[in-house]
């Protein structure tokens, strides 16, 4: 996923992305998010944010931001997973 792509997310759906709405509107349930116990409007040039509940319309989102999902990739080669180098060989 990258910035500017677009998703869509249908009725019952959880909104995949962090984005701004550009085509549709929508009630979305952002309880777990905020606390606010009803369902929001969000119409299309609104913010909406990865979690929260489409419960309505289909709505078409641009993403504003893409989490990092790249883990441990450059890690030096005889490493173990902890980074634990050189650790006592005697304590088996």
């Amino acid at each position: 996923m990258l910035l500017g792509d677009r998703v869509v997310a249908l009725p019952g759906e959880r909104i995949a992305v962090d984005g701004v709405i550009r085509e549709g509107s929508t009630s979305v349930d952002e309880s777990m998010l905020t606390g606010e116990s009803l369902p929001v409007d969000r119409h299309p040039g609104e913010k909406v944010a990865t979690g929260a509940l489409n419960t309505t319309g289909r709505i078409v989102i641009e993403t504003t931001a893409v989490a990092a999902t790249r883990c441990c990739e450059d890690r030096s080669p005889g490493r173990g997973r902890t980074g634990r180098q050189g650790a006592d060989p005697a304590a088996g």
